[in-house]
């Protein structure tokens, strides 16, 4: 707290992110996404109720958030009985403070992926006292150290257990879907509303008519199938129906031409799209 480089190097972050803040259109993409802040309070009085919130409990129950969390505890009983309050509060708010901007900024919600991307930071106030303050105090207490180092070992594997049995069944899912879509069509290009489909098995949605390609590719390129997913076939705009060497992508770049493929590792068939509604 006397180190007065620290207050200097606060100062100019604090100078960095407000002209940063101010400079941002409202109408760009990073506008949209400063939409929570700008109504804090209206968003802080519906904080139980919003999307991240849910997300977040989601995961703990799941298993994935246990590790960063037993961290989180063993941090505050270790300045606790240090008699350390300073860095035991210090802990707190940087932890609380920083949950709590995350919580407010990504209130209406993202995809799972792009969820646990935005809370990743947040457990660098958890690791570093963790690394900083315990390991070494363990180092004399021997008894301790194989006990920590056995929890935060198994805590660490279960949440990466089920992280992958989260993943591996999204995948099995996209792949179910795209086998079950060519053997009752024989095609291999495909719109599919998400009302049809298991959403919460997907987990992120935006990217997984590149995902398919990918997927169904790995084979070979005579394997290459294309899904495209709409909450409703309107969203397609002006795209024709009826177009051959197109390839839907993203919602925000929907068309790309054959040429753009890679003919090496991707071969879509010259076909139209078609709507496939699978069963559930």
């Amino acid at each position: 707290f006397r180190n007065r480089m620290v207050y200097g190097f606060l100062l100019v972050t604090l100078a960095i992110y407000a002209a940063k803040f101010l400079s941002i259109s409202r109408n760009s993409y990073e506008g949209h996404q400063m939409e929570p802040a700008m109504s804090l309070f209206t968003t802080l009085r519906h904080l139980p109720t919003v999307y991240s919130i849910h997300f977040f409990l989601k995961f703990i129950v799941k298993g994935i958030y246990i590790l960063p969390l037993v961290l989180l505890m063993m941090n505050i009983v270790f300045y606790l009985f240090r008699r350390e309050f300073g860095k035991m509060f210090f802990q707190i708010i940087s932890f609380g403070g920083f949950f709590l901007v995350m919580m407010v900024l990504y209130a209406p919600g993202d995809s799972d992926a792009g969820m646990e991307k935005n809370l990743l930071p947040l457990w660098f106030y958890v690791a570093i006292p963790f690394a900083h303050d315990v390991l070494p105090a363990l180092a004399s207490r021997k008894r301790w150290q194989p006990a920590v180092y056995i929890l935060v070992l198994l805590c660490g594997l279960w949440g990466l257990t089920r992280a992958v049995n989260i993943y591996t069944s999204r995948l099995d899912y996209l792949k179910m879907i795209m086998d079950a879509a060519s053997a009752e069509t024989g095609m291999r290009k495909f719109i599919i509303q998400k009302k049809d489909i298991q959403m919460d098995r997907l987990v992120s949605t935006w990217s997984i008519a590149n995902e398919s390609l990918l997927l169904s590719s790995l084979n070979g390129p005579q394997y290459s199938k294309a899904v495209y997913l709409v909450d409703d076939l309107r969203d397609l705009g002006s795209y024709n129906m009826q177009a051959k060497d197109v390839f839907l992508s993203v919602s925000f770049w929907l068309q790309w031409k054959y040429t753009l493929l890679n003919s090496c590792y991707f071969n879509l068939p010259e076909i139209s799209y078609i709507v496939f509604v699978p069963e559930k």
